[in-house]
């Protein structure tokens, strides 16, 4: 991204576009990346190395209004 980092992306879409659901699709499973994405407005953090087998089911759980993280990160949210 030539211009702003993902979180910085996520801040300024939840400023300018509330309604829109941002699910973070990232390589960082370390609670503090996990909680700065959430404060930036994120409902959804999919961890890449489970990708293939979270991404699905995060979009279909924040489409519901509901948290979604991969289970690897999910310690960091409990």
């Amino acid at each position: 991204m030539p211009f702003f980092n993902g979180l910085e992306t996520a801040r300024r879409l939840r400023e300018t576009v509330p309604q829109t659901k941002i699910i973070v699709l990232t390589m960082h499973p370390e609670e503090p990346y996990v909680f700065e994405a959430l404060q930036a407005g994120a409902v959804g953090y999919v961890v890449k190395t489970q990708a293939a087998a979270d991404i699905v089911q995060a979009i279909h759980t924040t489409l519901q209004g509901a948290l979604s993280v991969s289970p690897r990160v999910t310690h960091a949210v409990v």
